[in-house]
């Protein structure tokens, strides 16, 4: 790999680390999934990515209570979790493809037991051109109606090593979701910023008393200007 390939994966590696300590599952966990033998791997890549969409729909909401009834949302369906994160814009059609079809693999082989010995190279071995492409680039996150051929090399790895083709698409995933995670809390510093600054203000102009309790209220969720009184409270004088 080149340099800049070495260095964007140590970059998503670690941003995957920090979401797993928000998620609060054992460290490291990702990375061992892809020494995992593939039934296993595609149970428990599947379990990880679930909570890690429930984490992801419950703090772009801000509303942890919600947690427990997003948990219990199916994955696929017109109301279950991939519906709830397309509605919000949260990740692309590209990430909601490959969830979709890792969910779809995991429905195959989840409900019977002599499915623990399926492997991902004799799944593919069943399938036509066109859908073994479609498989190889809906796992790496690309669009299936690119215009390009697979490489001898990428068509010789996925049917080789398919197992990690799927950890990768699910590190782009992991990472797009630890990402949207940063912004929205960079948001959230943002608008705490700003009460300071309102407060500030209003204070320099005999307001203060006005919206003592804003700051607080903002960091729960109530949002900045909620619960003003309908007429302002007479003005205060410059301090002494």
């Amino acid at each position: 790999m080149s340099d800049a390939t070495d260095k964007l994966l140590a970059e998503q590696t670690q941003a995957v680390a920090r979401l797993e300590e928000k998620l609060g599952v054992p460290k490291g966990l990702f990375n061992k999934l892809k020494d995992e033998d593939d039934w296993s791997f595609i149970i428990k890549m599947q379990a990880l990515l679930e909570t890690a969409l429930t984490y992801l729909i419950k703090s772009t909401l801000g509303r942890d209570e919600l947690e427990d009834f997003i948990e219990k949302l199916n994955l696929q369906g017109r109301t279950g979790k991939l519906a709830v994160v397309k509605a919000l814009s949260l990740l692309t059609n590209n990430h909601l493809k490959y969830l979709g079809q890792l969910a779809e693999l995991r429905n195959k082989v989840a409900h019977k037991i002599q499915y623990v010995t399926f492997t991902l190279s004799e799944h593919l071995k069943g399938m036509n051109e066109k859908a073994f492409k479609d498989f190889v680039l809906t796992a790496l996150v690309l669009p299936t109606d690119a215009k390009f051929e697979l490489s001898k090399e990428l068509q010789e790895m996925a049917r080789e090593n398919p197992r990690l083709l799927l950890w990768m698409g699910a590190l782009d995933c992991l990472t797009s979701v630890y990402l949207h995670n940063q912004r929205e809390e960079q948001k959230m510093l943002a608008a705490i910023y700003e009460g300071f600054y309102v407060r500030s203000k209003l204070k320099d102009q005999g307001l203060g008393g006005l919206f003592q309790n804003r700051l607080s209220d903002l960091c729960s969720g109530k949002g900045l200007l909620s619960n003003v009184p309908d007429e302002a409270a007479p003005a205060q004088g410059p301090e002494k």
